[in-house]
């Protein structure tokens, strides 16, 4: 071969293997995740509460509290969002075991004293919810009712995990955004990043977190799911707009959603209102 050939291949390897670096400092900005401390004692806010750190996925262990309640109502497990822990549901969790429920609180990897992972998506994060629903299905057999119960990302996963997993009996979406792909765009178009390109780096993401995105979204994944569904969201959220709640809540199904627009409240505020914990009460009383 002549040397400019040597020189188009060196040329070639350089951009291919550039752009190969490109997609993996995106896909690091995209999912990678400082760890997130807990702050707060649950025993603060009245829980009698054991804490498990239970096994899951890589070799990893996560960090979860356990409040027994009464053996004939359903167990609540709950997962935070993207930037929260667990804390987060303490005072909703004091609420709901007064009620008489059992519940798993769950930090996944990267969050509380869990162990920390190269990234956290909602893969991971479901990954996690299936090492809880194991936990209780050990301590109650299989036949216990589960209710899955989800803020912000948390929110979107366990609409994922539900529509996927038999096991679960109801679920409760707080916050959750509706589009993950819209989600991600939006985000490398607020930076300016070439609209071009997006396909590509959508589909090294895809790629790398094992899953498409449309397979994510809870506006796919609440057609699917059987069980029941409870949906709400603060009208003040400037995190994951109300418009987000408002496509969810259109949506077609066999079965009616259930819903609550938290009036004045934006994306955590909602968290700590008693007429959410009732409303999510009255939910799987109905249902149950």
């Amino acid at each position: 071969m002549s040397a400019g050939i040597y020189w188009f291949i060196a040329v070639l390897v350089i951009i291919v293997f550039g752009l190969w670096i490109i997609l993996r400092y995106l896909l690091y900005k995209a999912f990678h995740h400082a760890p997130v401390k807990s702050d707060e004692d649950p025993a603060n806010f009245g829980l009698d509460a054991e804490e498990h750190f239970l096994q899951t996925h890589n070799n990893k262990k996560i960090q979860t509290y356990f409040i027994a309640g009464k053996p004939h109502k359903p167990v609540i497990i709950a997962v935070h969002g993207w930037e929260n822990t667990v804390d987060k549901f303490f005072f909703g969790a004091s609420l709901l075991s007064q009620k008489g429920y059992s519940l798993l609180l769950i930090n996944t990897r990267n969050h509380g004293k869990s162990d920390t992972d190269s990234y956290s998506t909602m893969i991971k994060y479901a990954q996690d919810i299936d090492s809880g629903i194991r936990f209780i299905q050990q301590k109650y057999g299989d036949a216990q009712r589960i209710v899955l119960m989800g803020h912000s990302l948390g929110g979107a996963t366990v609409l994922y995990k539900t529509a996927n997993d038999e096991r679960v009996s109801a679920v409760v979406a707080i916050a959750s955004f509706s589009d993950m792909k819209a989600l991600i765009s939006k985000a490398f178009l607020a930076k300016h990043f070439p609209v071009k390109l997006l396909p590509f780096v959508i589909g090294y993401i895809e790629r790398g977190i094992g899953e498409k995105m449309d397979n994510l979204s809870p506006l796919q994944t609440i057609q699917k799911i059987k069980q029941p569904v409870f949906l709400t969201h603060g009208s003040k959220d400037k995190i994951v707009p109300i418009s987000n709640f408002n496509q969810l809540i259109k949506i077609k199904r066999a079965h009616p959603v259930s819903t609550k627009l938290m009036e004045g409240e934006d994306h955590s505020s909602l968290l700590l209102k008693k007429e959410l914990f009732e409303a999510i009460d009255q939910f799987i009383k109905d249902k149950f």
